[in-house]
């Protein structure tokens, strides 16, 4: 596992393998040639009897037909005569096509009985003759821990803007959707879908069934912290004599980057000045 890595090409998993040696790579190309010739082999053996059925069946049609019509109308095949004829030379289908898949069936029976024959050809392994007595097969196990459920979810910068978005919209119109919260951000339809299933996933968010957005109770607290701290930046920066536009921009990178403690004391720093000042 330590020497794989899993990407997402074009929306296909892809799992790539490093620190392989050669003969680790040359079992997987044989085991693709093994397949090829598997498939190969198959074709050969049915191909024919395809083709075949594909020369007859029309053969029959093209020859019977226009040879009972012209018998048919001279009078020397009755209607009765020239009718069955005409269903036994189509009827003819049916059996080459049950043909042909018997022949697959069997090519097929014959591909793995050729398997099974060499997989039983293999040599037996070579076995000790006297037990071998181990030693030292205790095991021991120090300092591990399980705690899928201890530790809550760790939430990213990205999803802390979505949170804020969903509280800055409900504020606006009440009811929230996910289309909603991509006209808000301008992202795709495709990319809010994901960053809604995370933060459902997380406890962050739930959603009803008329497809309304809610935020849980972590999820709330996530918003209202990083809404609060926007809207300080925003407003300190603006009293600063930074264009408003340029403020919401940088103070959405300062909400994420300050830790709590240092954003308590900026603000009862700048409450403190306020009330000296009044």
């Amino acid at each position: 596992m330590s020497a794989t890595t899993v990407e997402y090409i074009g929306g296909i998993e892809v799992i790539k393998a490093f620190n392989q040696a050669d003969n680790s790579y040359q079992k997987f190309t044989d085991a693709v040639h093994a397949n090829a010739d598997l498939i190969l082999d198959w074709m050969k053996d049915t191909q024919k009897y395809s083709a075949i059925m594909m020369s007859v069946w029309p053969a029959a049609l093209i020859s019977v037909l226009p040879v009972g019509c012209l018998f048919y109308m001279s009078g020397s095949l009755s209607a009765a005569a020239f009718i069955t004829v005409t269903v036994l030379s189509l009827g003819i289908a049916g059996p080459l096509v049950a043909a042909m898949f018997f022949t697959d069936d069997i090519a097929k029976i014959g591909t793995v009985m050729g398997e099974i024959d060499g997989i039983l050809n293999q040599p037996e392994l070579v076995r000790p003759e006297e037990k071998c007595d181990l030693q030292n097969l205790d095991i021991s196990l120090e300092n591990v821990h399980f705690a899928y459920e201890e530790e809550p979810m760790k939430i990213h910068a990205s999803g802390e803007d979505y949170l804020e978005a969903v509280l800055i919209l409900q504020k606006k119109q009440g009811m929230v959707r996910s289309i909603d919260l991509a006209r808000h951000m301008g992202f795709s339809k495709p990319s809010i879908s994901h960053a809604v299933g995370v933060l459902r996933d997380g406890g962050f968010l739930t959603m009803d069934e008329d497809g309304f957005l809610h935020l849980t109770e972590d999820g709330r607290e996530v918003a209202e912290k990083i809404y609060e701290r926007h809207q300080f930046f925003t407003e300190q920066l603006v009293a600063v004599g930074v264009n408003r536009e340029t403020a919401e921009r940088d103070a959405c990178r300062i909400e994420h980057a300050i830790s709590e403690e240092a954003f308590q004391k900026l603000k009862a720093s700048v409450e403190k000045q306020g009330n000296d000042t009044a």
